[in-house]
């Protein structure tokens, strides 16, 4: 419940973060409320958002190592399963690890391409 209002929070503050005369400005060449959000505030917003967002995201994906206390079966869930079935204690977990590491490794690059790209297009 907290992630999402951390969430709405950050999406807030990059709008808000948006000066007041790009919008007065799209507002002036007639475009209307939805087509200035639409093109002008969120995509801005996006943009500012993004790193703290890709940071949130990846520690949300940490997370989810620890719902298997409260029973839900997920990756820890099911090694746990396995080791009480084959009695191994250590290849279940490395497993689990080796697959956290890399869909963070995968996440943090995918977000990391995300900023580039558009700092390429601002410095284009």
């Amino acid at each position: 419940v907290h992630i999402g209002a951390y969430l709405a929070e950050l999406f807030r503050g990059g709008i808000a973060s948006i000066p007041k005369g790009e919008i007065e400005a799209a507002e002036s060449l007639g475009l209307r409320r939805r087509a200035v959000f639409r093109l002008i505030i969120l995509p801005r917003a996006w943009w500012i958002v993004l790193p703290a967002l890709g940071g949130e995201l990846i520690n949300i994906l940490k997370a989810t190592s620890l719902a298997s206390a409260i029973t839900v079966i997920d990756l820890v869930g099911a090694a746990n399963t396995i080791r009480s079935e084959t009695f191994r204690v250590y290849e279940p977990l490395l497993a689990v690890a080796a697959i956290y590491l890399l869909l963070t490794i995968c996440l943090t690059r995918v977000v990391g391409a995300l900023e580039r790209s558009h700092v390429r297009k601002m410095r284009a």
